[in-house]
């Protein structure tokens, strides 16, 4: 059996360049020499985790292995069929959750996720969450043509917060499938664009939804809406800032406009075109530093015209240079100076050394901790693990600051439902119920390997 470890590295930057490694347990004892024969105080504790499959069924992962590591070694448990367990640990623990599951193509799968830093009274919850799919049927949408001037009509889109539906120019109804939405009163947005990718003009209609039923929007076409984005501030380091305006309320998305820049200027603006519909929206603000490096800032908007950020003292710390030891069963990646974050997640994808099991292992770790080891996983599970000859394929990791987990602490119990939103954020700009965050991400494929130099 080896050795179960998790390693955490923190370096302080002294003055001059120095570098002072802190060792975990190099702390002196605040009890000093007279308090050597007394037993240490108890304070494990327990910590409840839920484990969710991500197989395609979804639900209550039952039967996974839960393995935790802290100073009193290490113990494992399984979840039951609500896919909960109990375990007790130290604080400053590592817990990790392995489940075995199999994918569309019938292809074996496995998901390990070890959240560093556990601590008593912690509820965890591990693996996609999934939202019950709704769909209440279909309707058919009918609206007059487009007849603004300017521009050259190509084609229409139809949003209604949960699809989107491409038509002719020709063509004036269509059924529309509202998969996701929620029968009650519902929206239908027409959008109108230019042979160039313009858009042109939008009409709309709000009713309540009656399956097979008919939406019959009259009325005349609004031309489009204007919001100037400007920004101050902007790093050399950025390669390219993209704007994105989502129109609708925080939990849905209708359309959305971009503005793109390559080598931005420090002060910078752009002017979206958007449709004139919905008072509220999503700014979704995206900077890149190279090819495999980018900032996401989103934030709800109100009516208002234009929109003003400075970058100043805003940029989380920009992630980079992945490294897999095998020998060591770990990750480990740099991270730059920046703005505070409240926890980390990184994930890595790779092959098992048989090449029979496709296995992601997702990491939640404080903000300041740059290097992971995989913990010692039961004999029965040895197959999956990050070992000599396992193929790495894939690094992501991300850096994020919530406003409403604040801290490490807030964010740990909610850091892997955090970390799986984040592609719709900076797609839909679903924000849910907040109203901005920032995230630092860096995606770097592993394979095939660099090839080594010759001596």
């Amino acid at each position: 059996m080896r050795v179960p470890t998790v390693l955490l590295s923190f370096v302080l930057l002294a003055a001059c360049g120095e570098v002072i490694q802190i060792e975990p347990d190099a702390s002196p004892d605040p009890a000093g020499d007279a308090g050597a024969d007394a037993p240490p105080p108890d304070l494990s504790g327990p910590i409840q985790v839920t484990v969710m499959s991500p197989a395609p069924t979804g639900g209550p992962a039952v039967g996974a292995t839960i393995v935790v590591s802290d100073r009193n070694g290490t113990r494992t448990a399984t979840t039951g069929s609500d896919g909960k367990a109990t375990v007790t640990a130290l604080p400053e623990s590592s817990v990790t959750a392995v489940v075995t599951y199999v994918d569309d193509d019938d292809e074996p799968g496995a998901a390990i996720t070890t959240v560093v830093g556990a601590r008593p009274g912690d509820d965890l919850v591990l693996g996609p969450q999934r939202r019950v799919a709704t769909d209440p049927g279909k309707m058919t949408v009918r609206f007059p043509a487009y007849n603004l001037s300017g521009g050259t009509l190509s084609h229409y889109y139809i949003f209604n917060g949960c699809t989107a539906t491409h038509m002719s120019p020709a063509a004036a109804e269509t059924e529309v499938s509202f998969r996701g939405c929620n029968a009650g009163t519902i929206t239908a947005l027409v959008v109108a664009y230019g042979t160039d990718g313009t858009l042109l003009g939008s009409i709309s209609r709000e009713q309540t939804f009656s399956a097979n039923g008919t939406i019959a929007i009259t009325g005349t076409w609004t031309t489009t809406g204007r919001m100037t984005a400007r920004y101050s501030h902007v790093p050399y380091e950025v390669s390219k800032l993209v704007v994105r305006r989502i129109n609708g309320a925080a939990s849905t998305r209708y359309s959305s406009a971009v503005g793109t820049i390559e080598h931005p200027s420090p002060t910078q603006e752009l002017l979206v075109t958007h449709p004139a519909f919905h008072n509220s929206a999503t700014v979704v603000t995206t900077v890149s530093s190279g090819s495999d490096r980018r900032q996401i800032f989103a934030e709800a908007l109100s009516s208002s015209p234009s929109y003003d950020m400075s970058f100043e003292n805003m940029l989380l710390p920009w992630l980079s240079e992945p490294k897999v030891d095998l020998g060591q069963r770990s990750v480990s990646w740099t991270a730059s100076t920046g703005a505070a974050a409240d926890g980390g997640v990184v994930q890595l994808h790779y092959q098992s050394a048989d090449k029979k099991w496709a296995i992601q292992w997702r990491v939640i770790a404080p903000p300041g901790v740059t290097t992971a080891s995989q913990p010692d996983l039961p004999a029965e599970l040895d197959a999956l693990e990050l070992g000599v000859g396992a193929i790495p394929t894939l690094f992501q990791g991300s850096l994020f600051d919530l406003p409403e987990h604040t801290g490490y602490d807030a964010f740990r119990p909610h850091a892997d439902r955090e970390s799986r939103a984040l592609a719709s954020i900076e797609r839909d700009g679903t924000l849910g119920d907040r109203t901005k965050l920032r995230v630092s991400t860096c995606s770097v494929s592993l394979y095939p390997p660099a090839p080594v130099a010759a001596p």
